[in-house]
């Protein structure tokens, strides 16, 4: 019964589905099954009362390992029953393990059973490294800060000992790296020729390239590779809207077994980030010229622009005009308080006009206070490069066209008034000289027609002379009148009355004699 009962023992420890051994209290395993064989790679024969326990355990794990064999057969209820650890196998592979132990009822043993969680481990850390790899090309806006922290990233779970990010000059056929590096080789540019890398670029397809499969290429002709030659070399091409760009390399000087199938996948999601982030600068580089450009062609106009955010009030962008004009940079500042020196928006500003209807031009005209001249404004909305709305304003100088205008009307008033007096006047000499008319055809003696005739040639002279007096009136309403002396004006009219009258007329003066 003995027998039967360790048979059946031996049985289901042996295919009990995980890998099982029993320690001893020494360390020493005294028992594994097949499935442990596999996990470790030795034999049975290599294992079983030859091997510890902590040769398979990796030496950054080995403390806690042989605190917790110890403290077990001590205080069992303070250790743990489960636990990961890092194993290393026949082949010094590093292994990650979920292992279950107890102690078998009744003596110093342990058994144990591993799981072999690597894959997992693995995927786990892979997930991790795309996570901080997406978040630094999120984050980051210099290509020379981002490029380091992929390669220290992607250096936690492949090779990056020799690492290069390069990009495609089509116009001339070569290849610069824009982040390179290498032990052996340290040029940072060459013709892209027919190297690995070319075929890459060429063929638009991620290559795995070993030593023989470089070998293979070269005899095809398809490659002549340059440089020096690596054990193994993994390239993927660098993509933007189907188009390759540039490339992406990691490759090994001394272990052939350092990239694997499933490596290119993983480059290939980073060749996507850096291929955004590329994309992105190749962006944002466009998009600095074009408003280098627009800015230029703001510049060159001698009138004021300036271009404000509709909903913030924030300026961001005066012409050299305007800067000439206001002697400042108001960029950056309010608008309403660097143009009108005031506190809150303007009473007249025109945004909700502009606002309502994009596109349509907004004219009006208006006095700046500040720089006391006249402006001819046309507002309206535009897109800013970065593709914001904004406020777009041209204020074209009308100072002088308005003084000219204010003259032009001034001299119309005038022209008004000097016309009204000689129609008025002028039309009292016509009635005095048809009263002198029908006196002189009625006039029974040569004495009196006499007399008529020379009152309208006197009035005739009186005509000549308001015509001038008018120009005189002209000139002296366009010159400085320091004093004008009323009385003597007065008597003067009174003396011409009394000259071309026959009746006695008696003028009375209530003026004080200060004016």
């Amino acid at each position: 019964e003995l027998r039967e009962s360790e048979e059946k023992y031996r049985t289901t420890f042996e295919n009990t589905g995980t890998a099982m051994a029993i320690l001893e209290e020494d360390a020493t395993i005294s028992l594994a099954n097949s499935r442990f064989e596999k996990l470790s790679g030795y034999s049975k024969e290599e294992i079983e009362g030859k091997m510890k326990w902590t040769e398979f355990v990796h030496p950054d794990d080995l403390k806690k390992m042989m605190e917790y064999h110890k403290e077990r057969r001590v205080n069992p209820e303070e250790v743990p029953k489960q636990y990961e650890f890092r194993a290393i196998n026949k082949n010094g592979n590093i292994l990650y393990m979920l292992l279950n132990v107890d102690l078998i009822p009744g003596t110093k043993q342990s058994i144990v059973s591993l799981i072999d969680i690597t894959e997992k481990k693995k995927m786990e850390k892979i997930r991790s490294v795309l996570y901080k790899i997406t978040n630094a090309v999120s984050i980051t806006k210099d290509l020379s800060e981002l490029f380091p922290l992929i390669r220290k990233y992607l250096g936690e779970i492949i090779d990056t000992t020799n690492f290069l990010i390069g990009l495609y000059d089509k116009e001339h056929d070569t290849l610069s790296f824009t982040y390179k590096v290498d032990e052996k080789d340290k040029y940072s540019s060459f013709p892209l020729g027919k190297t690995l890398t070319a075929y890459v670029i060429r063929t638009g397809k991620s290559l795995l390239a070993t030593e023989k499969i470089i070998e293979k290429l070269t005899k095809a002709g398809k490659i002549e590779p340059i440089g020096t030659l690596s054990k193994v070399w993994l390239g993927v091409p660098l993509k933007t809207d189907k188009e390759v760009v540039g490339v992406i390399t990691v490759q090994s000087y001394k272990d052939a077994s350092a990239y694997t199938e499933e490596d290119i996948k993983l480059l290939e999601f980073v060749s996507h980030q850096i291929a955004i982030i590329i994309k992105r600068k190749y962006a944002e580089e466009t998009l600095q010229f074009e408003r280098a450009q627009f800015l230029s062609i703001f510049d060159s106009i001698n009138e004021i622009i300036y271009v404000t955010d509709p909903k913030t009030y924030k300026i961001l962008y005066v012409n050299k005009a305007f800067k000439n004009a206001f002697q400042k940079d108001p960029v950056g500042g309010i608008c309403y308080k660097e143009f009108q020196g005031l506190e809150s928006p303007c009473e007249f500003c025109t945004n909700e006009i502009i606002l309502k209807e994009k596109g349509k031009t907004y004219r009006w005209e208006y006095h700046n206070p500040i720089l006391n001249r006249d402006y001819m404004i046309a507002d309206r909305i535009i897109k800013w490069p970065d593709g914001r709305d904004v406020r777009f304003e041209l204020a074209i100088d009308i100072t002088e066209r308005k003084l000219l205008e204010r003259q032009k009307e001034k001299a119309r008033k005038e022209a008004e008034f000097y016309s009204d007096v000689l129609a008025h006047d002028i039309g009292n000499l016509d009635q005095v000289i048809l009263g002198y008319l029908y006196l002189l055809k009625n006039a029974k003696d040569e004495e009196t027609r006499k007399k008529n005739v020379e009152g309208i040639k006197k009035s005739i002279m009186k005509s000549k002379r308001l015509a001038e007096s008018i120009r005189i009136l002209k000139i002296i309403k366009d010159t400085k009148i320091e004093k004008f002396n009323l009385n003597k004006s007065i008597e003067r009219s009174i003396r011409d009355i009394k000259e071309y009258s026959d009746r006695e007329i008696e003028v009375n003066l209530n003026i004080d004699k200060k004016y």
